[in-house]
């Protein structure tokens, strides 16, 4: 990712309705099987930490580790006060213990990585026997456009190819579902004109500047999202959200 989108995460990150709907979506899924967990040892991993917010968050669970590519990331991890941070490319072996952790988070992460089987099978390998996995990836490949390339994305998903490589990997499924689905018509239709009428050289991010209003509109909206899928699924969305399970040692 370009580095100046790290400083414009780090400044809206715990207010722009994108990011705070999805760490609240991810924050319910997990409250959701907490009673899974050890109450006092629980320890979590973020595979992605960028600047650090959901890390900041997780800490609430219990002990926490982020890691990141990105030294520009972690700087903006480290001013939010976090310390547990790892520098390590994605192409390598996790510099975590088997079967240790008994949470990963991974949002928006996996689309990024060459070889993202290698990936979810490194996440079976950290987790320990019961352990959760919660990822989001963006959506649909005929989606594709400027931003994925901006973003260096290397893929979208289906909900059928998500589902198959975590499996390949040895997850159980737990939930599959997309998100964002009130956002979807109107990012095809604006990445679209933007893409054709644009100049490629001075895109910027679509995380556009809104009213405080607009924000809070927004963030309801997502909120209400958030109710149908403490029962069920949405049909489409620009994002997917998945929860797996770690059932047994490999």
């Amino acid at each position: 990712m370009r580095k100046d989108l790290y400083h414009e995460m780090y400044q809206l990150e715990s207010t722009y309705w994108w990011h705070v709907g999805r760490r609240r979506l991810i924050l319910q899924l997990l409250n959701s099987v907490q009673s899974d967990f050890p109450r006092v040892s629980c320890r979590l991993f973020d595979a992605g930490s960028g600047t650090g917010m959901l890390l900041s968050e997780l800490a609430d669970y219990g002990q926490i580790a982020g890691l990141d590519i990105s030294e520009e990331a972690l700087s903006f991890c480290k001013r939010r006060g976090l310390k547990d941070l790892i520098k390590s490319d994605f192409s390598k072996p996790l510099p975590i213990r088997s079967n240790s952790q008994h949470v990963v988070t991974c949002l928006d992460v996996a689309e990024h990585v060459d070889n993202d089987r290698s990936l979810f099978d490194e996440f079976y390998r950290i987790l320990a026997c019961g352990g959760y996995l919660f990822v989001t990836v963006p959506a649909y490949p005929r989606l594709w456009t400027y931003w994925d390339e901006i973003l260096a994305h290397k893929r979208r998903y289906t909900k059928r190819e998500l589902t198959e490589k975590l499996i390949a990997s040895g997850f159980e499924m737990e939930r599959i579902s997309y998100f964002y689905s009130f956002l979807l018509p109107i990012a095809v239709v604006f990445r679209i004109l933007k893409s054709l009428f644009g100049d490629r050289k001075k895109l910027t991010s679509d995380l556009i500047p809104i009213s405080l209003p607009v924000n809070e509109f927004l963030l309801f909206i997502a909120g209400l999202e958030r109710q149908v899928l403490r029962f069920g699924t949405l049909p489409f969305g620009l994002s997917l959200v998945c929860v797996c399970k770690k059932i047994k040692p490999r």
